[in-house]
């Protein structure tokens, strides 16, 4: 073991090696005694090696000695005379995961591809067909190598996605949704269930939970008809089109062990259509903000525009692009993070009235263009947008105003810049 060396005998079924100091088995040693014809041959995965060309055997030391590498998985099974009569079994208790399910007779068990290092051992004999001895934790399987089986189909009734996780012993599942095309995002499908766009898919996402999160990555691209496939996307976030209206035909996949390269390149993850150079400099300046609530509006002065945005770090789509009217030189609007408060259905300034004002601190708000003072915003009286020339709040027009009213909720973060 790490910086212990060498442990001391265990025997048939007592735990070897160094639980709970973060120590990683580099070496061991195994062998058989007692009145049978009985040998045991065993190989071990070694971190940076892989697995050893050939077997060792009773007494041999397999592993790497005083190189300091990790034994990340390993096989045994019995020889001899007598072997046909018993079955070996064999579990590993392995960093982050603890305690594995029974392997035995030449199964594998550790991990493969995760780098992780085996902390201890136990090893137990007991007769051919013999019950396996009792699970020590909550792993089902002997190993982890975890397979993703996944099928995409494109047709004239839309399109369908089923995909899932087998062979992994870790807890969780995937889940996966489409965008579908003209009718917004379908709910999550659970692991090995069929998804539908029943107008064809326009955007999916794929993503991974439980334990399967934690030591994998999924990967997943797409091919969107008329632009071709797009860059790997991975973990949630989006591939497929923006304001295109143009399907999915094809879908690419694979699991990936978790912080490994992806299969290929993430750059151009989706296709976007914006209706000029500020709002697509905006989506991807979204891109690196947190929120708490999915909700983000970003207002760019310089270009008189307003984006709000729902989704998280990373995967935000737009909801909406709208051209504002900020402050005059001589009261400009306030610049930096802020969080949405109050909001009054309309409040006047001298000979004018305001409608669907939303805060954004303090008297700074999100408001509507200029109207004339009656119960009901009928009469404009300074409707232009796109202009430096308020007070220091954001004007909209009404029905832009009226949306964030409606629909961001408190809290919602806010980022001003030029």
């Amino acid at each position: 073991m790490q910086t212990t060396g060498w442990t001391g005998l265990s025997y048939n079924g007592d735990t070897s090696g160094v639980l709970g100091q973060s120590k990683r088995m580099e070496a061991l040693t195994v062998s058989v005694d007692g009145t049978y014809d009985l040998s045991v041959e065993y190989k071990t995965h070694v971190q940076t090696y892989g697995w050893e060309s050939g077997w060792k055997k009773d007494g041999e030391i397999s592993g790497s000695y005083g190189e300091s590498k990790r034994v990340e998985a390993l096989m045994m099974r019995l020889t001899g005379l007598d072997a046909d009569r018993f079955d070996i079994y064999y579990c590993v208790h392995v960093q982050k995961l603890g305690w594995m399910d029974w392997a035995k007779n030449g199964e594998m068990a550790g991990t493969s591809g995760l780098s992780l290092r085996i902390e201890g051992i136990r090893i137990k004999i007991v007769p051919k067909g013999a019950d396996a001895p009792a699970k020590l934790g909550s792993i089902s399987s002997p190993s982890c190598s975890a397979k993703l089986s996944a099928t995409f189909t494109k047709n004239s009734n839309g399109a369908s996605l089923s995909a899932s996780i087998y062979d992994s012993g870790l807890t969780g599942s995937l889940k996966y949704r489409f965008y579908n095309l003209g009718d917004g995002w379908t709910s999550y499908t659970a692991d090995g269930n069929v998804l539908t766009a029943s107008k064809g898919a326009e955007r999916v996402e794929m993503e991974l939970t439980g334990q399967l999160s934690d030591y994998f990555d999924i990967y997943y691209r797409t091919k969107v008809e008329n632009l071709g496939w797009t860059g790997w996307s991975k973990n949630g976030q989006t591939s497929g089109s923006y304001y295109y209206s143009y399907q999915i035909t094809a879908m690419q996949y694979k699991l990936v062990p978790k912080n490994e390269a992806a299969p290929g390149s993430t750059e151009q993850r989706t296709y976007q259509r914006f209706e000029s150079e500020a709002q697509y400099k905006m989506f991807e300046k979204a891109q690196g903000y947190y929120t708490t609530n999915g909700w983000l509006i970003l207002v760019s002065k310089s270009d008189h525009l307003v984006g709000i945005f729902y989704g998280s770090e990373g995967n935000y789509e737009v909801k909406k692009f709208y051209t504002c009217t900020v402050g005059a030189s001589s009261s400009e609007t306030i610049e930096g993070d802020f969080r949405i408060g109050i909001r009054m259905r309309y409040f006047d300034h001298e000979n004018c009235r305001l409608f669907y004002a939303t805060q954004i601190s303090g008297n700074y708000l999100f408001h509507s263009v200029l109207y004339y003072q009656d119960e009901e915003p009928e009469r404009v009286m300074d409707g232009r947008v796109g202009m430096n020339l308020s007070n220091g709040c954001v004007r909209l027009k009404l029905e832009d105003a009226k949306y964030i009213y409606d629909t961001i909720p408190k809290n919602t973060r806010v980022l001003i810049y030029k």
